[in-house]
């Protein structure tokens, strides 16, 4: 059985079932490969702002964002958009404020993951 969309989620279900269908197997391997990916690309960002690396930094949050909205990951695509500007401005405290955002969201993500599937 799949989980229903609380208002509280982090994962948009009806973008997981066009992906995956009802298939409850194929969405955990789904969630294990895009969080195995955002955990990833959220290190190379980290190292990418603690280095004022503003352009690497942009780069990455635009990844994150399609990678993140293209996965049903609510939340992160609309901040990532925030952190791209801000890493363009070279506004770092901005950015690690977001970062912190992202990084918040994607602890919820792996505990209903966890808990849903």
């Amino acid at each position: 059985m799949v989980a229903h969309q609380h208002s509280d989620s982090v994962i948009d279900m009806a973008q997981i079932q066009s992906i995956c269908g009802n298939d409850t197997d194929r969405i955990k391997k789904y969630f294990s490969y895009v969080i195995a990916e955002t955990s990833e690309l959220l290190n190379e960002i980290e190292t990418a702002i603690n280095n004022n690396n503003s352009q690497l930094s942009r780069d990455l949050f635009h990844s994150l964002k399609g990678s993140a909205g293209m996965s049903g990951i609510l939340q992160i695509p609309d901040l990532c958009i925030q952190a791209e500007e801000k890493s363009l401005q070279s506004d770092w405290d901005a950015v690690h404020k977001i970062y912190a955002a992202i990084e918040i969201i994607f602890k919820k993500l792996q505990v209903e993951v966890e808990e849903n599937f």
